[in-house]
């Protein structure tokens, strides 16, 4: 499956494509990119993936949670001996063409250490497969999470999703659209992380680094129609389906920039019956420094998240105890 550049390109509109024109250029060294990407998964196989003699942490890897794509594979951290925990389904990022739950293993031990189940998972990338079906693995995880929690501790009942970058949008479109593909599996909270949620404007961003080319959000079937802040705006019925809401980003972040994040935020509080529901918070910090204090110890919350607004301004080392917290809002 593939989708030619100028297809692409003929689908953006005069501001974007006058963007385009001047920035845009071809991959720059992306085979070295992707030979040090290797090596970097090699790393973290060998020096960070959990030992089960570990006496708080129990890893399941490379466990089936669907037989329609390959990819559809997931590794579980769990708290030993847990009962009834919140569940969280992790997706990464990767620009919807690379990326694997290997490169989590820190996050899901930290969740894990923290009394949280985590369901760290792999979906279909490009060219393998296009955005209907990363949407439809999303819908197979979080079936296959709600029938088979108990099994590794959790609750079918308290079930959330996390996403990273590529990984935050896929969640968003997934739980914006479900109700239209009849999928009603309780989801409590979203927690998107440094999400570009808007791919027409990922795509013109990458033009900077030389990598539209191999962007993945380029190339889903109906290009460029996963504009869930649009989509909301036209539906207003969906976005009262969403769970709670909270879209996390840095005022550093050259990769996704905001990724329409605060659009989101504003259409959902528009049409949601509870506005407290949805947060969006800023950090001081990029795109790969998000991830990485996410996966950093909690440290003790000492400023306390404003009830009655709803765009906030945190430190970035914050970040991991504000998803604990958020995990934790039953």
């Amino acid at each position: 499956m593939k989708y030619p550049l100028r297809e692409v390109y003929s689908k953006l509109d005069k501001q974007h494509r006058e963007y385009y024109d001047k920035y845009g250029r071809s991959p720059i060294f992306l085979k070295w990119i992707t030979f040090f990407t290797k090596l970097l998964e090699i790393y973290y196989f060998f020096r960070l993936l959990p030992r089960r003699k570990n006496s708080r942490i129990l890893l399941y890897k490379d466990v089936i949670y669907s037989n329609k794509r390959p990819r559809n594979i997931t590794d579980i951290y769990t708290p030993r001996e847990a009962s009834n925990r919140p569940c969280v389904i992790f997706v990464h990022g990767g620009f919807l063409c690379s990326g694997d739950k290997i490169k989590n293993v820190t996050l899901g031990n930290q969740l894990a250490k923290n009394g949280i189940v985590a369901f760290v998972a792999n979906y279909t990338l490009y060219p393998k497969g296009d955005g209907n079906d990363m949407i439809d693995d999303m819908a197979e995880i979080v079936r296959w999470v709600h029938d088979n929690a108990e099994k590794y501790g959790g609750s079918p009942e308290n079930i959330h999703m996390l996403g990273y970058s590529a990984g935050a949008a896929i969640c968003y479109w997934y739980l914006s659209t479900r109700k239209q593909l009849g999928h009603h599996t309780k989801i409590n909270s979203f927690i998107g992380v440094g999400g570009a949620y808007c791919p027409k404007t990922h795509f013109v961003m990458q033009t900077h680094s030389g990598f539209e080319h191999n962007v993945g959000f380029v190339i889903f079937e109906k290009t460029f129609e996963y504009n869930l802040h649009q989509f909301i705006k036209n539906n207003p019925n969906y976005a009262k389906e969403m769970p709670r809401t909270y879209i996390l980003f840095g005022n550093k972040d050259h990769i996704v920039g905001d990724g329409n994040g605060k659009e989101i935020i504003e259409v959902l509080r528009a049409h949601k019956d509870n506005q407290d529901d949805t947060k969006y918070i800023e950090y001081n910090g990029g795109h790969i420094d998000l991830l990485a204090y996410a996966s950093e110890q909690p440290v003790e919350e000492t400023i306390k998240i404003p009830r009655d607004t709803y765009i906030t301004k945190r430190p970035i080392t914050m970040i991991s105890s504000d998803i604990i917290n958020f995990i934790n809002l039953n």
